[in-house]
């Protein structure tokens, strides 16, 4: 097995190797703040990411500790074991301070990545959204 490549430490190191990176999956781009990796199977992990469509006007609700929280139902693409095309729902709770940051984009029609955990109910517990496309320096 060959020796793991080492990532590039600065920008310019960074922009030197942009081709190598963007080949070695073991890189994490010049734009990306961290690297992901899948967690050890012997290691208890509970990390969502889905991106959709908010479908339904939010919702001001409690949560179960009685904290403020906005619930969205955003709609994705869950295509069935034939890859066929087809819509499913789920239900994103957000902490009101999250939410607060992005209420005014938080409505029918636009849509959003959250990164979260599942929750036993079978929604999402946002630890993170995104409501517009990130605006990235220009590359040289």
């Amino acid at each position: 097995m060959p020796p793991r490549r080492r990532c590039p430490k600065s920008a310019q190191a960074a922009r030197a190797r942009r081709e190598t990176s963007r080949s070695d999956p073991s890189c994490s781009s010049p734009a990306s703040p961290a690297e992901l990796g899948l967690p050890d199977p012997g290691e208890e992990a509970n990390v969502a990411l889905l991106s959709g469509t908010i479908v339904e006007e939010p919702l001001r609700d409690k949560s179960r500790d009685g904290d403020p929280v906005t619930v969205l139902l955003v709609s994705f693409e869950a295509p069935d074991e034939k890859a066929r095309r087809a819509l499913a729902v789920s239900d994103v709770e957000v902490p009101d301070e999250l939410a607060d940051q992005h209420r005014e984009r938080l409505q029918v029609g636009n849509r959003l990545v959250v990164l979260g955990r599942l929750t036993g109910a079978g929604g999402l517990w946002a630890t993170a959204i995104v409501t517009r496309q990130s605006r990235r320096p220009a590359q040289p």
